[in-house]
């Protein structure tokens, strides 16, 4: 659960991303509510109303808070559980201050540090990968496995958007085992 502190506070926190400012609005409207969205609503029917969403290297929050909003106003009777992730403190503070600031705290959880590459478990239930140093520099979670086993088969879709072209080559390793 995210700590509540004033607005003013929560404002400072907040770091900007020109670029995801510029593509959340595409990649909404071209790949998510078109096409991905609509496939798990239709095949949530029957099955509880609510999506859990796990974004990998979710930067400041821009991405998180936009694809929160729209598949809410967009999908009515539905629920969310989205699950932010990012190794950087910085950025998880600022994710948390952005969901706070437009009170989704009952469909985004708070952030959180897991890892994907050598050090860093990922919450597909693979643990520790080989103790290499692949985000071992960051603030994130190490990978232990016990953090992640419960989350084991809890994800409808696990996005990941700004990471591969910027990350240590064993973090997109990590990517397609665990979406695999």
């Amino acid at each position: 659960m995210m700590s509540t502190k004033p607005e003013s506070e929560l404002k400072s926190m907040i770091l900007e991303s020109p670029s995801a400012e510029r593509n959340k609005g595409p990649i909404y409207d071209t790949a998510l509510a078109p096409i991905v969205f609509p496939h798990l609503v239709d095949d949530m029917h029957g099955n509880g109303n609510k999506i859990n969403v796990l974004e990998l290297a979710a930067g400041c929050g821009v991405h998180t808070t936009h694809f929160a909003s729209s598949f809410l106003a967009g999908n009515k009777g539905f629920a969310l559980e989205w699950h932010p992730s990012d190794p950087d403190l910085a950025a998880r503070s600022s994710i948390d201050a952005r969901v706070q600031l437009m009170k989704f705290g009952e469909s985004v959880v708070a952030s959180n540090g897991w890892i994907l590459g050598k050090s860093g478990g990922t919450a597909c239930g693979d643990g520790i990968r080989d103790k290499g140093d692949a985000g071992s520099s960051q603030s994130g979670n190490a990978g232990d496995a016990s953090t992640y086993e419960k989350y084991d088969g809890h994800f409808d879709l696990a996005l990941c958007i700004n990471m591969i072209h910027i990350a240590p080559w064993e973090a997109t390793l990590g990517l397609m085992e665990c979406a695999g």
